[in-house]
Parts: C-alpha cells; structure tokens; sequence
C-alpha cells in the first residue's frame, strides 16, 4: 500500500513539474480581496489586494487606484484617500475615524478596473465580563538566563463569566498576553514590532467550552461562539500555560482581553482554521473560505474590544 501511495506522489510531481504552467481549467483570473476588521474610533486600514493570476503564483499584488468609500446611514459617504505602499498596502484616511456607535450599519464599496465590490457590517456592543484567576504559579527558569535576564514560566486558571443577556450578543475571541503591544510573528511566537527586539511572550490558554476553536495568525487566542451558553449558570475556565522571557523581574501580571465579534468574523476564522488543517493533507478535499465581500473575496467586520490587566497578587 505504502509502495502504491508513493508511486502516485511520484508520478503526480513529475506530472505538475511538466504542466507548471497550465491551471487545469480552473478559473485563475485576478479577483480582489478585501480584509478590514475595523474598532471603534481607530483608524481606517482597509487592505485591498488581487489573487494571483495563476495557480503557479503565489503572490497577493497591492491594488492601487481604486476608490473606496465608506458610508453609514448616519454620515454620508467618505472616500478613503491615502493608499500606505506597504505589503500587502491598504487605504486609510487622515481625517476620517471608524464611528463609534454600535449595531449600526456599515457599507463598504470598492470601484477597481470598471467592477464594483462591496460589503456591510457594525461595530458589536462592547464586551461585559467578570474575571476571577486561580492558582497561579510563576516559576523562574535559572537555566535560561541571558545577560541578566531571565525566563519565566506561567501555569493557571481563568474563570471567565460572559454577561450575553445584556448586550445580546453571542461571538467573542478571548486572547492572552503579558506585552499587549504583541503581534503575530507565527504561530505559537509572538514578536515585538520593533525588528531588533528579541522579546518573546508564548503565554496561551485552554478551554473544553463547546463550540470554542483555536484560531490562527489574524485573531491570536480563541474564538466563541455562545449561542448555547446561560450566563447565569455557565462559565468559561480557560487554563493558562506559557512563557515570558528576557525579563529582569518575576512577571506579576497578564493582559487578557476580550472581543466582540460579528457572526460573519467568527465563520471566517473558522474556515481558516479549516484551510489549515486540510492543507496537511496532500488527499484532502480543498476549503473554500467564508467571506462576506459581495463580488471579491475577504471579510469586512467590525470588532469591540475590552482589555482587562489581571494581577497575580
């Protein structure tokens, strides 16, 4: 059987070597995808690239020139008019702030090379929760230590409550840092945006809550889904495990923060996820993404977020 498997890896490497420039019939042609997840009275960043024009190429290209605006039933439309030349580039503006009002409808539009995509979403109501923290233990790696600086170990609970009759909402993500200002560098490593740092901050959590996924790269933590949860009775014990290094004194604190999201942000996540894991698989079926951009590809979805510094002592 193994010989079997082998010889068709084989035989379809040599076969894709040989066609590296045919698409198999497959529809290659440009399409432009949009990725905006926007917060209350930050500023605009709306990402807008073009898929590759093969399935050869791998390269997301910047779209420059095209117009987008963004309107609200309560403002009328505004015209994003910078475009940052950074990969992958995005749209911003000087002037205009993403509104603060919740629950109201958002529209995007993007006019590119004569088509017309466009989008809508809101701004969830802002998060009300409850936080208690059980037996934490910080443990010091001698070991490890680098030019004075040390190490540290982080083990614990989180008892997270979700106050969901008050808002009525139902989709959150939860993350969890000791440097709030980290960003992604990979999975499962987080680096300082400053390129020359070496800090690194690998501090994650657990829970066996149903309906709750581990989520990669865009939304660091967890996304949940608590369409089956009472807020009366139910909570969320997430269990802490991680690591904090090059510092010159024991952590004494963690940063949790905790974000409302839209329906449509945590089925788009969810289908990364998916991606993700199918793409291990050479014999796995192929994962379309969700998305919520009518006539492109990508998410549009606004988020409300609340951080919350948990004291260990």
């Amino acid at each position: 059987m193994k010989i079997k498997i082998l010889s068709a890896i084989l035989f379809l490497s040599a076969f894709l070597s040989c066609k590296s420039g045919y698409d198999f019939g497959i529809d290659t042609s440009p399409k432009p995808v949009v990725n905006c997840v926007f917060h209350p009275d930050s500023i605009w960043k709306i990402e807008l690239t073009s898929t590759p024009p093969s399935l050869w190429d791998y390269q997301f290209n910047p779209i420059e020139g095209a117009k987008v605006r963004i309107s609200t039933k309560s403002h009328p439309p505004v015209e994003m008019d910078e475009f940052i030349a950074k990969e992958p580039g995005y749209y911003t503006s000087r002037f205009e702030k993403v509104p603060s009002e919740t629950n109201n409808p958002i529209t995007l539009q993007v006019i590119t090379n004569g088509d017309t995509i466009s989008s809508e979403s809101y701004i969830p109501p802002k998060p009300v929760f409850e936080i208690k923290l059980l037996d934490v233990i910080v443990t010091k790696s001698d070991y490890l230590t680098v030019y004075g600086l040390f190490t540290y170990t982080i083990t614990g609970k989180i008892i997270l409550k979700v106050n969901t009759r008050s808002t009525g909402h139902l989709w959150y993500a939860a993350k969890l840092r000791y440097r709030n200002q980290m960003v992604y560098g990979f999975p499962g490593h987080m680096h300082l945006s400053e390129p020359d740092s070496s800090a690194w901050d690998v501090i994650d959590f657990y829970t066996r809550f149903p309906g709750a996924f581990k989520t990669l790269r865009r939304t660091d933590g967890y996304c949940l889904d608590l369409s089956a949860y009472a807020p009366e009775t139910d909570e969320l014990v997430f269990t802490v495990m991680g690591s904090v290094a090059n510092l010159k004194e024991e952590p004494d604190f963690m940063v949790l923060t905790i974000t409302s999201i839209t329906e449509e942000y945590l089925k788009y996540n969810k289908k990364i996820v998916d991606q993700y894991v199918a793409g291990q698989d050479v014999f796995s079926e192929p994962v379309s993404v969700f998305g919520n951009i009518k006539g492109g590809l990508g998410i549009f979805s606004g988020i409300n977020s609340v951080t919350d510094t948990i004291r260990f002592h």
